[in-house]
C-alpha cells in the first residue's frame, strides 16, 4: 500500500519534511469543518487553526497562480540587476521586455475583449459632476509649474509602461458583484520601475556614447545611477513618494493617483499616454534622429498640459514670451523670472532649466550653442501655439 503521508493531526504536525503536510493538515481541517456543517455538529473551531488553513490555501493558490499566469505568457517583467556584467548591459536581453507597446497592446487587448467594462479601472480628469467631486481625481494636480527637477518626459513615460504591464498582468478574483483586481502598491510600483530604470540607464549610455551628443542632449538625463541618492530622486520624481502620498511628476501631472494606503490608480488620461508609441522604447526611426518623444506624445503632451495643468501652461506661455521678446539665454531669462516671480536665484534657474527642457521635447523650442553661449528660438509650432495662440479644437480658453 502506497504511503500517503500522515493522516492525522498531531502526525501532520511532527511530519517533518513531508512535503505535502502543510496542505493536508490544512484540507483535512477544512474537510472536517464542512462535514461538521452539513452534519449540523456544533464545534468550536479555534480561529488558530481556521487561520492556519486559510493561509496555506492561500500560499498554495498563489503557487497555482503563478504557474497559470507563466502558461498565457503575460508580459512580466524580468529582474534586470541579473542581466547587467560590470558598467554594460547583457547583449542578449531585450532592454525594454516587458514594455514594448506591440507585447502590452496584445494583452491589453485580450483583456478588454473579455471585459468590455476594462476601461473603467481607469478612473478619467475629465469627469464632470458630484460623483468626480466625490471622487476627487484631480486632487493630486498640481496647480503650480511642474518642478524644475521633472526635466524629461522619457522618465515618465517609462514608468507609466512599468505600472501598465503591472496592471495587465495583476491577479484578478471574483467579487460579489465585480471582478476585483490585485491593487498595486507604490512600493511595489517603485522597486520594479528602478529596476527597469537602472538597466536602462546603461543601455542608453551605450546609445549616447555611439552618437556622440553633446552635453544635457543624453538619453540618460532623468534616469539613476548605482548611487542610493540617484536612485532615491529617481523614484520620488519619476514614480511616485511613500512618504508624501500624491507627490512626484506623475501624481502631479495627473496620470496616476496614490490614495492614503499607497494603493496606485492609473488614470485614463495617464493610460492613453502609455499607449502612445514612444521612439526610444518602441525603437521607431526617429529615436536614430535623437528624437525622445514621438509627434503624436508631443501632442497628446501639449493637449494634456494646455487642459489640465494651468500653472505649468501658463509658465510655457510666459517663457516663449520672453524668448519671443529676445530675453533668450539663461542668464536673461532668470533675471526677468526672479523679477515676475520673486523667486531667489537658485530657485528661477532651476525652474527656467525644466521648463525649458520640457518646452524643447514638446517641440515649442530649439537650443543653439555656439561655443559657451546658449540661446533658445522658438519653432514655428512654438510661434503658432504659445505666441500667436493657435488651439487646438476643444482645448481650454485662457
Amino acid at each position: 500500500m502506497a504511503d500517503d503521508g500522515p493522516q492525522f493531526a498531531d502526525e501532520m504536525v511532527d511530519a517533518g519534511n513531508f512535503e505535502d503536510a502543510d496542505f493536508l493538515m490544512a484540507k483535512e481541517i477544512a474537510e472536517v469543518i464542512k462535514l461538521a456543517q452539513d452534519a449540523g455538529i456544533p464545534i468550536a473551531v479555534p480561529n488558530s487553526a481556521r487561520m492556519y488553513a486559510e493561509n496555506v490555501f492561500n500560499s498554495w493558490f498563489d503557487d497555482a497562480a503563478s504557474v497559470a499566469r507563466a502558461s498565457r505568457e503575460l508580459p512580466y517583467l524580468a529582474e534586470r540587476s541579473e542581466f547587467i556584467e560590470g558598467g554594460r548591459v547583457a547583449p542578449d536581453f531585450d532592454w525594454a521586455q516587458g514594455l514594448n507597446l506591440e507585447e502590452l497592446s496584445d494583452m491589453y487587448e485580450q483583456l478588454t475583449e473579455e471585459n468590455s467594462e476594462f476601461i473603467l479601472n481607469f478612473p478619467t480628469l475629465a469627469a464632470q459632476g458630484p460623483l468626480a467631486r466625490m471622487m476627487d481625481i484631480c486632487s493630486q494636480i498640481t496647480d503650480d509649474p511642474l518642478a524644475g527637477h521633472y526635466n524629461r518626459f522619457l522618465p515618465m513615460k517609462l514608468s507609466l509602461r512599468v505600472l501598465l504591464n503591472m496592471i495587465l498582468g495583476a491577479e484578478t478574483y471574483d467579487g460579489e458583484y465585480f471582478e476585483d483586481r490585485e491593487k498595486i502598491h507604490i512600493d511595489d510600483f517603485r522597486k520594479k520601475a528602478l529596476d527597469v530604470a537602472l538597466y536602462a540607464k546603461k543601455w542608453f549610455a551605450q546609445m549616447d556614447s555611439q552618437a556622440q551628443v553633446s552635453v544635457g542632449e543624453e538619453i540618460t538625463v532623468g534616469f539613476p545611477d548605482e548611487k542610493p541618492k540617484s536612485q532615491e530622486r529617481f523614484v520620488s520624481q519619476f514614480v511616485g513618494s511613500v512618504r508624501k502620498k500624491g507627490e512626484g511628476s506623475l501624481c502631479e501631472m495627473g496620470f496616476i493617483r496614490v490614495d492614503d494606503d499607497g494603493v496606485v490608480e492609473m488614470t485614463r488620461e495617464g493610460l492613453y499616454f502609455a499607449q502612445i508609441v514612444n521612439p526610444i522604447i518602441d525603437v521607431t526611426p526617429q529615436a536614430k534622429r535623437g528624437m525622445r518623444m514621438s509627434q503624436n506624445e508631443q501632442f497628446y503632451m501639449m493637449r494634456h498640459i494646455q487642459q489640465f495643468l494651468v500653472g505649468e501652461w501658463n509658465f510655457i506661455v510666459e517663457v516663449a514670451g520672453l524668448i519671443h521678446g529676445g530675453f533668450n539665454t539663461p542668464s536673461t531669462m532668470d533675471e526677468k523670472l526672479r523679477e515676475a516671480r520673486e523667486w531667489g536665484e537658485a530657485r528661477a534657474s532651476l525652474m527656467r532649466n525644466g521648463v525649458l527642457s520640457r518646452m524643447q521635447e514638446l517641440g515649442f523650442i530649439e537650443r543653439v550653442k555656439d561655443g559657451r553661449n546658449i540661446t533658445y528660438h522658438l519653432t514655428e509650432n512654438g510661434n503658432n501655439r504659445l505666441i500667436e495662440g493657435n488651439l487646438w479644437s476643444g482645448a481650454r480658453e485662457s
